[in-house]
């Protein structure tokens, strides 16, 4: 993370550099009286020089654990350029606690731009979280409002989604999660959510008749998920779950051992794992 997230620093640096340049050529008359141009130039170069001086302290505030301070950084760096959309060089997210599944496959941007209190991100994150407390109706204005900010289909279908799933509403979410994936089919976060979805309906099926197929699409979801990214928590503990389900413990042991080898956390699905063994 730390070397490509540096990449940027320098890359915006240079650019400061440059620009410092090429008003330095621009020099003579321009310094008595200023074209409109070369205030442009001036300007840009000034928000350069202070987006990059943003970023560094949000790396800073990152590393020793300040989520929030970071947020504020690197949200306020965009504000001063639109150059750094412009990038693709975010690394993807650690996880920030056992549970933060949310985070996997997201950028640096996507993650911390919800701590901007004016932004359409912190809407769809508290609609998830009041979400989590099954609060629907609360939670649905909040997800609502983020679309009315900023309608990016694909996200904020699945932000319903994850409200209903947290709602113990699993068929509903499902639906959600459906019209999430058709606009978008390279999110891990939705086939992960939606295989939680068909492990919920596998877990509480009264037959194995029913229980067997609804399995059978959780995992294929907990696979795919894992496809696009190999290290996403919720997908990792999906599968557990579900050879658990299947009394395929040598399976299940060996997923939380792969798991362990990419430094995720591995106790609440240890602790399944050795619940399910004693049982035996």
């Amino acid at each position: 993370m730390d070397t490509r997230i540096n990449g940027i620093l320098k890359a915006l640096l240079l650019g400061a550099v440059v620009l410092v340049a090429f008003t330095g050529c621009k020099r003579g008359d321009d310094r008595a009286r200023p074209s409109k141009k070369t205030k442009e130039v001036y300007q840009k170069e000034t928000n350069l020089r202070y987006a990059a001086r943003a970023i560094y302290e949000g790396i800073q505030a990152y590393r020793q654990g300040r989520i929030l301070d970071a947020a504020q950084k690197f949200g306020y760096a965009v504000t001063l350029t639109a150059d750094i959309n412009d990038f693709r060089l975010f690394p993807k997210a650690p996880p920030i606690k056992a549970d933060a599944h949310f985070w996997y496959g997201l950028t640096v941007m996507d993650i911390y731009r919800f701590a901007d209190k004016s932004s359409l991100a912190i809407y769809d994150e508290k609609g998830r979280k009041i979400g989590e407390k099954a609060s629907p109706e609360i939670a649905m204005q909040h997800i609502e409002r983020a679309i009315e900010l900023y309608p990016a289909p694909a996200l904020y279908y699945f932000g319903k989604g994850y409200v209903y799933l947290h709602s113990k509403d699993p068929n509903t979410a499902i639906k959600w999660f459906n019209s999430a994936i058709g606009r978008d089919n390279g999110n891990p976060d939705f086939y992960a959510n939606r295989g939680l979805a068909y492990y919920m309906l596998a877990r509480d099926a009264d037959s194995m008749s029913v229980r067997g197929p609804y399995m059978k699409l959780a995992q294929d979801d907990a696979l795919r998920a894992l496809s696009i990214n190999d290290r996403h928590y919720l997908a990792n503990v999906l599968l557990v779950r579900l050879y658990i389900m299947a009394d395929d413990l040598k399976s299940a042991k060996m997923v939380i051992q792969d798991m362990a080898d990419k430094n995720l956390p591995v106790d609440k699905v240890l602790a399944e794992y050795e619940k399910a063994m004693r049982k035996r």
